[in-house]
């Protein structure tokens, strides 16, 4: 996927060792419950829950919002999106192949699902998860956790319902073993969301406890960057070979973006 950023948590064991914080009488606080999931501490999310668990639950812009507080915080130095696919006529339509794109071509059966979700589960490594929402055709939304398995099985989980989804055949076609698909089909979805969050232009990657990791599990130092040897050279050589190492860099990044436009991207 030719994004550049996201948020993914190591899910470990979480699944089943996550206590749902829902609360009966708040029927719209499941963004707050995938918060709670990911992480984020109960003095954040619990009066998140109060605070929009009876009216239409959390907006994208307003998750965007709080993200940006939670920012502010110790501890964390983020930034902030909620990128966007559209499912165009809604995901039940979509599978029917009745969905043609705003230039009115239809691109076949399940086409704007599938490629929402190919997407966006490239960019989720194994044993990672993320949140995610979505609006049905209806104007109704919700929030969701989505991830991989350690063996690259994509997943949902519906945090507030405490229910959980996996994609055990390839593909994104309805059909058995396809529950993430059925899943996203039964809510007619039409627009798929997902956390875009950097910190200095790079992925974010945490493990269980909240410390900064790579994508492989090893703990970042200093940004996301890793701690660098003291170099032997004189202070001379050492600011020619950084310059070396920025240009390198800006050019790597060049090819990197160049690449990128190439690449046709469904989400924004």
């Amino acid at each position: 996927m030719n994004q550049s950023g996201g948020f993914f948590k190591k899910l470990g064991n979480r699944i089943n060792e996550h206590e749902n914080p829902h609360v009966e009488g708040l029927p719209t606080d499941c963004c707050p419950c995938v918060f709670s999931f990911l992480g984020v501490p109960p003095e954040i999310y619990i009066p998140l829950q109060h605070q929009f668990g009876t009216g239409q639950g959390m907006t994208p812009e307003q998750l965007e919002i709080t993200l940006r507080h939670i920012s502010n915080t110790p501890g964390y130095n983020y930034n902030w999106e909620m990128k966007k696919a559209d499912i165009h006529w809604g995901a039940k339509a979509d599978q029917r192949g009745e969905a043609p794109g705003p230039d009115g071509v239809n691109r076949g059966r399940g086409y704007w699902l599938s490629s929402a979700l190919t997407q966006l589960y490239n960019l989720i490594p194994n044993g990672f998860g993320t949140l995610g929402g979505f609006y049905r055709l209806d104007g109704t939304g919700h929030c969701i956790a989505l991830g991989k398995q350690d063996n690259g099985t994509p997943i949902i989980y519906d945090v507030q319902q405490g229910r959980w989804f996996t994609q055990e055949q390839p593909g994104w076609q309805e059909g058995l073993g396809q529950d993430v698909t059925n899943y996203f089909v039964n809510e007619d979805i039409a627009h798929l969301y997902y956390l875009h969050g950097t910190i200095n232009g790079e992925i974010i990657y945490e493990d269980e406890s909240g410390a900064r990791i790579n994508q492989w599990g090893q703990v970042m130092h200093g940004g996301g960057k890793k701690k660098r040897k003291k170099s032997k050279r004189k202070s001379k050589s050492r600011k020619k070979s950084k310059s070396k190492r920025k240009s390198k860099r800006k050019s790597k990044r060049k090819k990197i973006k160049s690449k990128r436009k190439k690449v046709k991207n469904i989400f924004y």
